[in-house]
Parts: C-alpha cells; sequence; structure tokens
C-alpha cells in the first residue's frame, strides 16, 4: 500500500467516493493503490481530513474573506467569533442580575430552553491559564472587548422588553 492511499486508510470507499467527487470504483482503487489519485482529488480529501469546510447542516451559509455571512446576509467576523464565550457570559451574567424574568427572557431571545434561575447559566470563568475575564492585556484585547460590547446591544433590547 503506497503512501498516498494510506491517505484513505480506514475511511469506507463511499465516503472516498462522494468527497471527491469519484464513482465507487475510482475511489476503491485510490484506497487499494491501483489507482494514481489527482493532485485535485488529494487536495478534496485534505479539506475533508482536516474539517476543513462547512457541512450540511450550514447550507445557506458563505465564507466570505475573514467573516462568515448567515443567510440572512449577516456578516460576522472572525474577531466577533472569538470574542462569542465572552459576550454569551456576560450577557447571561446581566440577566441572572436582573432576576428571573430576565433570565427567562434572555433564553427565548436565544430561543434554548430555559434553565433553573437560581444559579447563573454560565460561569465567568476562562479557561486555566488564560488569565481573568476582566483583564486587559493589551490594546488588541481591549479593542475587542469594545467591540463585543456593541455586539451585546441587540441582545440588551430583547432583555429590555
Amino acid at each position: 500500500m503506497g503512501a498516498v492511499s494510506m491517505l484513505f486508510h480506514g475511511f469506507p470507499a463511499r465516503l472516498v467516493a462522494d468527497w471527491c467527487g469519484v464513482s465507487l470504483s475510482t475511489a476503491k482503487g485510490y484506497k487499494s493503490g491501483r489507482r494514481r489519485v489527482p493532485r485535485p482529488v488529494l487536495r478534496l480529501w485534505s479539506l475533508y481530513r482536516q474539517r476543513r469546510y462547512l457541512g450540511e447542516e450550514w447550507s445557506g451559509w458563505l465564507i466570505n474573506g475573514e467573516s462568515i455571512v448567515d443567510p440572512d446576509g449577516n456578516s460576522t467576523t472572525l474577531g466577533q467569533l472569538r470574542a462569542y464565550w465572552i459576550v454569551m457570559q456576560l450577557t447571561a451574567e446581566y440577566a441572572r442580575l436582573l432576576g428571573p424574568d430576565h433570565q427567562r427572557r434572555y433564553y427565548d431571545a436565544l430561543e434554548l430552553p430555559a434553565l433553573a434561575c437560581e444559579t447563573p447559566p454560565l460561569a465567568l470563568t476562562r479557561p486555566v491559564g488564560a488569565g481573568g475575564p476582566w483583564t486587559a492585556r493589551s490594546k488588541k484585547v481591549q479593542g475587542r472587548a469594545e467591540r463585543s460590547a456593541r455586539l451585546t446591544g441587540g441582545l440588551r433590547s430583547k432583555l429590555r422588553q
């Protein structure tokens, strides 16, 4: 078995055929090493193996430069996605501090089932070694925090309703 055919080892021939856009017999040939694998097929397969694709559940979503665009045309940048976890934690904590009614509105706005309102739904913590959530370590981090604050405006207005 050649080095290239080892790329397909452990994967069903049907999956290889579907992902690479080839027939089942061609995929079996790639797996056995009887057929030479063209560069475009290798590229497609490497995208699959490295999980650098959007699955069927992402139908209608697009990648546009450094942002992802939802089916409604709303664009989300890489920085916004990176700040998402802190925005959600801050908003959940804010709703918890305002009381059970606001917590329910928070979860309704997210279309999530309401959790018990006696405890905070998300802890205001970061992964071990990541520093405290309120520590601004650089101007870049401060800029992200400011952008995150602007993003919470929509959720705040839903909480006030």
